[in-house]
This record gives structure tokens, sequence and C-alpha cells, in this order.
């Protein structure tokens, strides 16, 4: 391409964004009638004075926000994305440490700091374990790590042993090899639940090859368990000694104590539905005993 060919480019590019409104100056250049700016320049090219057209401080700031506005939607694409490959459950992907009950419990402090320190935690293959009893919100913290990190575009994969054993047990041996790379080459692998599927020698040869691919790898380990800190560092059974040695090697303990959410959001959710029933029943002057003795859930409406 010539300099003429350039610029005449040049001059059909800023014509395409040139503002609707302008005004001939003083000059004999038009001029924005926004910002007043001048829309042409003259330019001296082969000898002789060329009239060029030029780009304005509002057409400037408008391509400034349509490119912020592009870059902010390929990011949310790209996010999206990561989230639906790395969470399998939607509701899952709504976690956020805003909902917490108590942003100010150990846990919640814990799981907010590794995220802002996330890649000192990348770089030294470090993670986190959540140890505590049944509904006390292992889960809830280990996803708002997740969905925290995959906003910042970090590749996380959320799963449980359950899962892979399922998709393990069901592949081919080249398959086998290729779902633990997928898992172990991640930025941050979660595994929800670790210990309920401890059964067989069968399945802990796999759940072996997953734990030491991530250690080998580098690749940091976030789980959460019922098993207690001091079952894991002193199995009842040595052929767990050295999967436990390996998780505590890479990752910090974090207890996570307090009742059951589930079952105390499941019996606030029942008492609201009896009371609703009892409400019922009183406006359209329907007597209770017309419900039978129990609903189908078991609330007795009497």
């Amino acid at each position: 391409m010539n300099i003429s060919s350039a610029l005449n480019a040049i001059s059909a590019k800023c014509a395409e964004n040139a503002p609707e409104s302008v005004y001939i100056g003083d000059d004999d250049l038009k001029h924005c009638a926004v910002c007043h700016a001048p829309l042409e320049t003259r330019v001296s090219f082969g000898g002789a004075e060329r009239v060029m057209p030029c780009v304005c401080r509002c057409v400037q700031e408008k391509e400034t926000l349509q490119k912020q506005q592009r870059d902010a939607e390929e990011k949310r694409q790209r996010v999206e994305a990561l989230r639906e490959k790395a969470i399998r459950h939607h509701n899952q992907r709504m976690w956020r440490f805003e909902a917490a009950d108590d942003p100010t419990e150990k846990h919640i402090r814990a799981a907010r700091w590794y995220v802002d320190t996330w890649t000192e935690h990348k770089k030294n293959g470090m993670g986190l374990i959540f140890l505590g009893n049944v509904g006390t919100g292992k889960t809830f913290v280990a996803l708002c790590i997740a969905n925290a990190l995959i906003d910042m575009e970090v590749n996380v994969r959320v799963t449980d042993f359950r899962h892979i054993l399922n998709a393990l047990t069901s592949s081919t041996t080249y398959d086998k090899n290729a779902i633990i790379d997928e898992y172990v080459s991640c930025d941050l692998l979660i595994i929800d639940d670790l210990g309920a599927e401890y059964q067989t020698d069968f399945t802990l040869q796999y759940i072996e090859q997953v734990i030491d691919g991530c250690y080998n790898n580098g690749t940091p380990l976030i789980l959460t368990t019922n098993t207690s800190l001091s079952e894991m560092k002193n199995p009842s059974d040595t052929k767990y000694s050295r999967i436990y040695s390996r998780i505590l090697g890479r990752a910090v303990p974090i207890s996570v104590t307090g009742e059951d959410r589930r079952a105390k959001q499941g019996a606030d959710y029942l008492k609201k539905m009896q009371q609703s029933l009892n409400l019922y029943s009183e406006q359209n002057n329907v007597p209770c005993r017309d419900f039978g003795e129990t609903t189908t859930i078991g609330i007795k409406i009497t």
C-alpha cells in the first residue's frame, strides 16, 4: 500500500466515525458541534496541501467506550464458559461470599484470603481442606472460592470422587489417563465430600491417582470432608495414610463449625408450609381434617 492509498484509508476510517453534527470554523475546516474540536487538518503531501479528516475528542471517547464494552462482553462470555465447564450444578454457580450467614466466620475469612492471595498459592501448589460435620457450609465456601476465582478467569474444576470414579470405571485405560490429566491440568481442583467413597481397594487406587497427579503436577487442591483432622493425621486404616499425608502436605486444614444449616433450612421451610396450610384452611373454611392427618411430607395439620 502506497502513501496515497494509506491516507485514503485513514480518511475513510475517520469518515465512518465522524459525528453527525458539524460546522465550518473560521479556519474553513469542519469542527465537531459538541466539543468544537477540528474534524479536519491540513497536511503537505507531494508538494501540495491536502485536507485530511481527524478524530475529535467526542469520537475518541465514543470509540474508547465501545472498546471497553466489547472487552467487557468478551470477558463475560469467557468467564461464563469457564463457569459452565467448571461447575455442573447450576445453582452452585450463583454462590458468593456475600450470601454467607456470617462473613466474619473463620472459614469465610480464610476463603477470602485464599482468593485475594491466589497467585502465591498457585505458584506454590497450595490449597485448603475444609473439615466439619454435615451441613455446616463446607461445600458453600468451596464454591464461593470457585466462583470468585472464575470471575478472575482462573481455570477451576469442581467435582466429587463419586463423579470421578464413575467416569474412570467406565473408561478404557487410555481414556482413564486422559480423564485424570484433564482434572490435574486445571489451575485449581475442588473435590467435594472427600472420604465418602473409600470403600474398596479398587476405588482407592483411582483416588490415589488423582491426588498423586495433583501433587506431582503442582495443582492446588481444595477439599471438603466430614473426616476429622485427627483421623486424617492418624487414620485407623493405614491404606489411607499415604493419601492423607499427600493432602495435608499441600492443603491447610480449616475447621467449619456450627449447626446443620440444611436441616435448619428444611425445618424452617416445613414450618412455613404448615403455617400456610393452616391459614388456607381458615380463609377458605376448609377443616384441617380434609387434608388428612398428615401431609405427604409428614406435617401434622392440627
